[in-house]
């Protein structure tokens, strides 16, 4: 499985670079000349504050989860404050399946601004990141799981301390249907030779998600197109929310090496 990335060990090196970024465009006067560079800049500064805000309220809400869930755990509590606290729980729980979603939402207007930005950055892992976005979040109703299946949800993994969050978007009887997984076996057999650690997971679930957040490393794009229609016939959980901050974080310092490098050449 991807190490565990925290949002709160991204955060600030993320702040730092929209910090840099900005740091370098030339204020905006009267009788300033539009130009492609700078306003492709501006447009990225300006979707990038606006997902550090959803991170902030995504730290905010581990924080104040990690402290609910302790108090609930002691001893002689009396069951009205139990009950406030379950309550609070449960809010913070679908406030972070909300952020999560937003999250995404504001990475996939991020890829297509720098996919349009004319600057030669990699975007592998936004666009994988982005792919789930636009395939299970805003098109679900097209995967062929949803045709069948009882819900789209199936529940959600947390761990506030560790600032781990997944949501679960895949059918509730999953489990129960055998016959949704016919050619798994097979993809991992073949994706073994690109990603090793993906035969050594007897879990289905687990080895599904590994296949997608390594699908980059698969550089046979038959296979790899197999194995992502595959992944959206059976639906997979979201990636937590430090993955997709390192995403963000690693693609803006790219873009503003790129835009730096052009200015210093004019």
């Amino acid at each position: 499985m991807r190490n565990i990335i925290r949002v709160s060990e991204v955060l600030p090196a993320l702040e730092k670079e929209i910090e840099n970024c900005a740091k370098h465009q030339t204020p905006i006067k009267e009788g300033s000349r539009w130009s492609k560079k700078r306003a492709y800049t501006l447009l990225v500064l300006d979707n990038y504050n606006e997902a550090v805000l959803i991170l902030r309220r995504i730290l905010s809400a581990f924080k104040e989860l990690g402290e609910v869930e302790r108090l609930r755990t002691k001893p002689k509590l009396p069951e009205q404050q139990r009950e406030t606290l379950r309550a609070r729980q449960y809010d913070l729980l679908s406030f972070l399946q909300l952020d999560t979603k937003a999250l995404y939402l504001w990475t996939a207007q991020i890829t297509g601004v720098f996919q349009h930005s004319g600057e030669k950055i990699d975007l592998s892992e936004l666009e994988r990141i982005s792919l789930f976005r636009h395939k299970l979040m805003t098109h679900v109703h097209q995967t062929p799981f949803f045709k069948s299946s009882l819900t789209m949800k199936s529940g959600i993994i947390h761990n506030p301390d560790k600032e781990v969050f997944h949501d679960f978007y895949q059918s509730f009887d999953l489990d129960l249907r055998n016959s949704r997984f016919a050619g798994l076996h097979t993809l991992v057999q073949k994706a073994r030779l690109f990603v090793p650690e993906v035969g050594k997971k007897w879990n289905r679930f687990e080895t599904i998600e590994i296949l997608y957040q390594h699908i980059n490393r698969i550089s046979d794009r038959k296979l790899q197109r197999e194995i992502m229609k595959f992944i959206f016939k059976v639906g997979l959980p979201t990636d937590s929310p430090g993955v997709i901050a390192d995403a963000l974080l690693e693609a803006l310092r790219a873009f503003d090496s790129r835009v730096k490098k052009r200015s210093r050449r004019i």
